[in-house]
């Protein structure tokens, strides 16, 4: 009892000292804002999460940040007792068992996961439960009550992640084959109380979204088709596969698993993992206890034979369900996924094998048990000893896992989501409105305004229409770009209220002017401007982008955001050098140096000299992506990998006047290797991302079928 206690406690009190006291980035803001409105998350919805996410946010103590990242680290606790329980159900002794079950939570990943706003801690508990239930089932297999918890739970789960229970099912099948007779006598019973649990949370998700909540990622689920595809993440499709990616991404992602998850229950963790394993599947199946009455004939004793036989095959494939469910929570993914291998998606990627690292955790447990068997076989050990021993080893492995991802996991002052939301919420005039877009700016804003109740004044807007029933094209509905575009205008002609827009928000062309302060931008009234973009300097924005910049502690979806944020402000900084105006170019010195030591820096400054200087300023682009080529170990994406070769390109492009302008400098027999190499460069490009959204690739399209000479694009450039 102590050690299932501390099974729980020990991983809850880490994740209560590291997890971020405020709003954190990947979808934590999503999933708080989600919470607190009761409303509707993104693909497929986790009403199940939603529901539990809303009665913990009204706990009368912490803010909502904490709260819901205490959520998910009490359900990452639970989840660690569940796999505890588990381990004792697999004949483990409790030291072992809780062994296994630190190292669990212990984990990089799942730590990690347990202490912001997340779906994945809660998929893991009800995993882990409907395991134990099964193994329960294995020794009491006529026990109506854990049936019933069994059919309950398994579909509460596919009401919170489906995707991922889906994939672990045919391992759980094989838990359930020991026991398959008990099943078929009780299947129509346990369907009629498994399609409430399955189907219940998701038609409460759907009535609640047409009641139209402040915040619900669809809007209205008022058609089959959009229930349909919002459940079955139709719309993530190109998410979860990515254009550019191949074999050979597959492959790096084999081996970057193969050797990040030796680490996840560290090196010594992981060779007990392996012995354990190998415990599991060569462990002799149990023989059926005998009857006590001989049969009257051959016949009734060759059935009994063969019923022994049948059984104890069953119990024999029951034990890869532990294997076939890793598997497909990490292998599998990675071919159905078909992710670009570079560091955004390790990322995302990462979240997904937290059941993985529980079972891990169990194999742990079942390695240690057998060692200290061994140690009391081999050298006579008293069992007491023998204990010490496993529990002194087993307490050494936990302590190198929790030092070796403290690092990576001690969130507790990370406030790099807080602080961006803090730098535009200080730039924005009184009564502004804001249109956003990006996850990484999108939900961080988006909890801080609507769920801390910070700049009221301000009206909060995205640029798809989505999430938020306060946007600009009158309620959440899945509406055309042209849609869009028509609101947009319409709004912008009748509003006399400043209007913002952040660096990227491109997804409607407003047609106005724009002044630039870097991270923002406002829209000005004019419609057809001389001058298409002012520039303003601020001093908040040149803090805040120094801070970033510099910062050399940032982790995970920090440095994917950091990325984007650079690149956008690194772009104002380019304008600046290419407005030559003095005043803005001297006030920028100091900016332009912090970037000039960064990848996405300078690859910012020179795609906008590259696009649109003069042949001074393509000199000075090219010396910028010189500097960064050495840098290209930092890119976040393939997408930014080949943007540096689609800016070279445009550069020799323009320098050889090969699109057809007037240009005096150098021969012709040296404008034409210009020429030549940068349709290489863009070839390059195009190598490395082989899609038609990559401006190197749409360049190449329109050279093989040209017939004026084409005008290559400025990759990432804003509209």
């Amino acid at each position: 009892m102590f050690a299932g206690a501390a099974a729980v406690l020990g991983p809850l009190v880490l994740y209560v000292m590291t997890m971020p006291r405020s709003v954190s980035l990947e979808d934590d803001g999503l999933f708080l804002l989600v919470g607190k409105y009761l409303g509707v998350g993104h693909p497929p919805g986790y009403p199940v999460h939603t529901v539990l996410s809303n009665l913990f946010l009204k706990a009368p103590w912490g803010s909502e940040a904490f709260l819901g990242h205490l959520l998910s680290g009490v359900l990452g606790a639970l989840a660690c007792g569940a796999v505890y329980w588990c381990a004792r159900l697999l004949k483990v002794g409790p030291i072992a068992a809780l062994v296994g079950a630190w190292l669990f939570g212990a984990s990089e990943h799942y730590w990690a996961q347990a202490i912001i706003t997340e779906v994945y801690t809660l998929n893991a508990l009800l995993f882990f439960v409907v395991f134990a239930l099964l193994l329960h089932l294995g020794r009491s297999p006529t026990s109506d009550r854990a049936w019933t918890a069994l059919a309950v739970v398994y579909g509460l789960s596919l009401a919170n992640h489906w995707p991922l229970m889906v994939l672990a099912t045919p391992g759980l099948a094989l838990a359930l084959l020991p026991v398959w007779r008990e099943f078929r006598r009780r299947w129509l019973r346990l369907t009629a109380v498994f399609l409430p649990a399955v189907a219940g949370p998701y038609l409460w998700m759907v009535l609640r979204s047409r009641q139209e909540p402040d915040f619900s990622f669809p809007g209205p689920l008022d058609t089959f088709d959009r229930v349909w595809g919002h459940i079955t993440r139709e719309g993530y499709r190109d998410v979860d596969s990515s254009v550019s990616a191949g074999w050979s991404d597959r492959i790096e992602f084999f081996a970057w698993f193969g050797t990040d998850v030796v680490w996840q229950m560290t090196l010594f963790g992981f060779v007990f993992a392996l012995a354990g394993l190998g415990v599991l599947l060569s462990r002799p199946a149990p023989d059926p206890e005998q009857q006590q009455r001989r049969g009257r004939n051959r016949r009734n004793r060759n059935r009994r034979n063969r019923n022994r036989r049948y059984g104890q095959m069953l119990e024999w494939l029951g034990r890869f369900a532990g294997p076939v469910v890793f598997m497909s929570q990490s292998l599998l993914l990675v071919l159905l996924l078909n992710f670009d291998f570079d560091y955004q998606h390790t990322y995302v990627f990462r979240a997904y094998p937290s059941v993985s690292y529980g079972l891990l955790g169990i194999w742990v447990a079942m390695g240690l048990h057998a060692f200290g068997h061994w140690l009391h076989q081999q050298f006579s050990l008293p069992r007491l000893a023998g204990s010490v021993v496993v529990a002194g080893t087993g307490l050494a492995m936990v302590a190198w896992s929790v030092a070796g991802h403290w690092e990576a996991n001690n969130r507790s002052d990370a406030d790099f989501a807080q602080r961006y939301s803090e730098m535009i919420f200080e730039i924005l005039p009184e009564d502004a409105v804001l249109i956003t877009f990006g996850d990484e700016i999108v939900l961080p804003l988006a909890y801080n305004h609507f769920a801390d109740g910070r700049r009221p004044d301000i009206r909060y807007s995205e640029a798809h229409g989505i999430m938020f029933k306060s946007n600009l094209y009158g309620s959440i509905a899945d509406i055309s770009v042209e849609e869009q575009q028509a609101a947009l205008l319409q709004f912008l002609e009748t509003t006399d209220r400043p209007v913002f827009q952040t660096y990227r928000t491109n997804r409607v062309d407003h047609g106005r002017a724009v002044r630039d302060y870097g991270f923002l931008r406002e829209v000005l009234e004019d419609e057809n401007p001389d001058e298409s973009i002012q520039l303003l300097h601020d001093d908040t924005a040149a803090a805040y982008f120094e801070y970033i910049t510099t910062q050399t502690d940032l982790r995970g979806w920090e440095r994917v955001a950091r990325s984007h944020q650079v690149i956008d402000y690194s772009q104002f900084l380019g304008y600046a050098l290419l407005s030559e105006n003095e005043d803005i170019i001297e006030q920028t010195a100091a900016s332009r140096e912090v970037a000039s030591k960064d990848y996405y820096g300078l690859n910012g400054m020179a795609g906008i000299l590259a696009r649109h200087g003069n042949d001074e300023q393509l000199e000075q682009a090219m010396e910028f992506l010189r500097a960064a080529e050495p840098m290209q170990g930092e890119a976040v994406t393939k997408q930014a990998e080949s943007e540096i070769f689609n800016n070279m390109g445009i550069v020799l492009w323009r320098q050889g006047g090969c699109d057809g302008e007037t240009n005096n400098m150098g021969s012709v027999r040296w404008r034409q290797r210009r020429c030549d190499e940068a349709i290489r460069l863009f070839e390059t490009s195009r190598d490395i991302v082989d899609d038609p959204a990559n401006p190197g690739v749409d360049f190449l399209n329109q050279l093989a079928n040209r017939t004026p000479v084409p005008e290559p694009a400025l990759s990432g450039q804003p509209s």
